[in-house]
């Protein structure tokens, strides 16, 4: 039987959600650039990082299960997350490709290239085993206030204790529905924190 409060917590930290609440918090940072935009663009860029990174994946994802491709919209099956994960990663694509043509400093946006970066890592580590991806979305997460602190110098600390806390929590969670193992959460965090630190403080972009 699920556990109600654990399948709560995984919907609403779903990875699919993170890069939302990821552009909503950075774009309302009284720091860098952000008080420069207009709150109508500001709400204008998290609308579109909804659809393409949540919306369009999402029913994407209900197709699929409806066509039968899928079983699940949880996608607990191993084998069939091949798809899933390479069209989020392709939507992702379009939405770094459609933000980056607004204007907005690279900064603001880069953590969707590692969340393609994640997400591929995913694809092939799912080849041979399951990953948490709820934790892979944490984990990116984290990474992405971590490198945010250290590229611009403000303190972040409480913000990332938060985080942290709230990735032990979706970790606990998805134990707790019995959607993965300790391993497999570890390693999801792991890919995703350093998915992030890859693609913000190493200047290959």
């Amino acid at each position: 039987m699920k556990n109600p409060t654990a399948t709560v917590i995984s919907y609403i930290l779903h990875p699919l959600l993170v890069p939302t609440y990821i552009i909503a918090f950075l774009l309302n940072m009284d720091i860098f650039l952000a008080f420069m935009i207009p709150f109508v663009v500001r709400i204008w860029l998290i609308s579109l990082t909804f659809i393409m990174t949540f919306a369009m994946p999402a029913m994407m994802i209900f197709l699929m299960q409806r066509k039968g491709i899928i079983t699940s919209l949880q996608m607990e099956i191993r084998a069939e997350r091949f798809y899933p994960l390479l069209l989020t990663a392709i939507f992702w694509g379009l939405g770094y490709h459609l933000i980056g043509r607004t204007g907005l400093p690279i900064i603001y946006y880069r953590y969707l290239l590692g969340g393609i970066a994640a997400i591929v890592v995913a694809m092939v580590v799912n080849h041979f085993w399951k990953i948490s991806l709820h934790m892979l979305g944490m984990g990116g997460l984290t990474g992405v206030f971590f490198c945010f602190a250290f590229k611009i110098g403000v303190d972040l600390f409480p913000l990332l204790a938060c985080v942290i806390l709230l990735s032990g929590f979706v970790g606990y969670a998805r134990l707790k529905v019995n959607s993965h193992n300790p391993p497999q959460i570890y390693t999801g965090y792991i890919v995703g924190v350093i998915s992030m630190i890859l693609v913000y403080l190493i200047p290959f972009i």
